[in-house]
């Protein structure tokens, strides 16, 4: 007998999986790889300090609207690429330990994307922008404790060319400079993803107005904090008097 047209429908839907969908896992590959490059730069030319502060965003578009499981293997793919960009120069000193290195490395990333997806997910509470930040804090924190610790690359140090945002690490330290510039990047995406929401009529009109003011708080303190001590510091050097110059 003939089957069902719907049975014969949803056996040809099964035959390509969405998670195999070519086109979805190029693109997907591509933004992963924009972000590693976006992330990297900083850490090798410090005058490009600002890329840090969106360079999550693609990765972002990447694991959102995705389960925990299924962002594990891209977030982990991300490590790997920021890692092996960063210290690829170690590569020269041994392959083998080199390759083992960005395997570790890279699970700190891939636990990131694991516990983060469910928030980046479609909401608007601001809160869970707090949430994601402090989940890649608390993992830094881990990755300078375990196997005796290896704290290299931290977000916090891709600023280290920004002077007046990292004086802010006076109080907060650079575990607090990596929570804000993470901070930054989750609202960046939540704005956009929010737009594009927005653009089909899935999300009121006056969502971005949260986001918008704590990075306009954020982007605020910090500069005025950060300017006011480098005038601090710069009126001291001028003044008249002896002054102790120690070199380290």
């Amino acid at each position: 007998p003939q089957r069902p047209v719907s049975l014969r429908k949803r056996q040809k839907v099964q035959k390509v999986p969405r998670g195999l969908n070519p086109a979805r896992s190029l693109l997907d590959a591509a933004l992963i790889l924009i972000s590693s490059v976006l992330l990297v730069l900083p850490f090798h030319f410090g005058v490009l300090w600002p890329l840090a502060f969106f360079a999550f965003v693609p990765f972002f578009f990447t694991i959102g609207r995705r389960t925990s499981r299924q962002a594990l293997a891209a977030s982990y793919a991300f490590g790997l690429a920021f890692f092996g960009l960063l210290g690829f120069w170690l590569s020269l000193v041994n392959v083998i330990g080199f390759a083992l290195l960005l395997a570790y490395l890279a699970l700190y990333f891939a636990l990131f994307g694991f516990f983060s997806a469910r928030f980046l997910n479609p909401g608007w509470r601001l809160e869970r922008v707090f949430f994601i930040a402090a989940i890649w804090v608390l993992l830094e924190v881990l990755r300078g404790w375990v196997f005796s610790g290896l704290p290299w690359a931290l977000l916090g140090y891709s600023q280290w060319k920004n002077l007046p945002f990292i004086q802010a690490a006076e109080f907060i330290g650079p575990y607090g400079i990596s929570f804000l510039v993470m901070t930054v990047n989750v609202l960046v995406f939540k704005l956009l993803q929010g737009w594009r929401a927005m653009g089909r009529g899935e999300v009121r009109r006056g969502f971005w107005k949260p986001f918008a003011v704590t990075l306009a708080v954020i982007a605020t303190l910090t500069t005025l904090y950060g300017r006011s001590a480098l005038a601090a510091r710069d009126a001291y050097y001028a003044s008249p008097g002896p002054k102790a110059r120690i070199r380290i």
